[in-house]
């Protein structure tokens, strides 16, 4: 229905179809600032990690005194605890996406389904 109308009287349908044409931009491009904002976030975080983690002896030196002046005697220990967390997560996560991206090429393979790669690009 609509897109006979459209190749009948592209203008009219456009005018019919304007107020669920402005929603949907208006959703788009909500989704990319969104996008933009989560961007940006990651690349603000990848700054601060790199300058805290390029300074490695001294800024482990740094936590210890600093959890000690919060903590006292036992601030060491939860820096540990803290290292010990981020390693184990770390681990996890890695462990999950090689897991995933082994099992995700399994479907495609067996149904058939060709990857992006130069036989793709020709077809």
């Amino acid at each position: 229905m609509y897109w006979k109308g459209a190749s009948r009287n592209l203008q009219a349908t456009l005018q019919r179809l304007h107020p669920e044409l402005m929603a949907a931009g208006k959703w788009g491009l909500a989704s990319l600032a969104g996008l933009a904002g989560s961007a940006l976030e990651f690349l603000i975080s990848v700054l601060i990690a790199g300058a805290l983690l390029s300074s490695g002896e001294s800024g482990h030196a740094f936590s210890v005194r600093f959890a000690t002046r919060l903590a006292g005697p036992r601030g060491a220990d939860f820096v540990g605890l803290a290292l010990a967390t981020i390693r184990s997560v770390l681990k996890g996560v890695l462990g999950v996406a090689v897991i995933q991206s082994a099992l995700s090429g399994r479907p495609k393979r067996r149904s058939g389904v060709r990857c992006f790669s130069g036989s793709m690009a020709s077809a």
